[in-house]
């Protein structure tokens, strides 16, 4: 479906945006970008980083819009029924999403307390893997 694509196509764009910013900023000594006079290669773990970031991507949109993409390809129903099943669904999204906000709250709150960002999992503390 069209969000399919136009997922496929943010993602393109953001890594080759990624790149590109990322080529120019390590070319410079200072913190101004500056344009690059030869294209170094990416490093092993950035690929392994946007590579995780892309399939991320594409099984979101597969695990968020598959039944979508099922009646659509399929013809499983009509147009009509899948404009009544969509707002069904979404409707139904939206009161499990207030009913489970404030635990997302709190969990968000004891992680962002537990889990320092930029340190790997062996240097965080111990308080954090309980």
């Amino acid at each position: 479906g069209i969000n399919a694509e136009y997922g496929a196509v943010y993602s393109s764009l953001y890594i080759a945006v990624y790149w590109i910013m990322y080529t120019l900023k390590s070319r410079g000594n200072d913190d101004r970008i500056t344009p690059p006079t030869q294209l170094e290669p990416i490093s092993p773990h950035h690929i392994s980083l946007t590579i995780s970031f892309f399939v991320q991507t594409i099984l979101k949109q597969v695990l968020t819009m598959g039944e979508e993409y099922v009646m659509t390809i399929f013809s499983v129903i009509s147009f009509a029924q899948q404009g009544v099943f969509s707002t069904v669904s979404k409707l139904a999204a939206i009161v499990v999403r207030v009913g489970f906000k404030h635990v997302e709250d709190s969990y968000y709150v004891f992680f962002a307390q537990m889990i320092h960002r930029g340190l790997p999992r062996e240097h965080q503390s111990a308080d954090a893997d309980a």
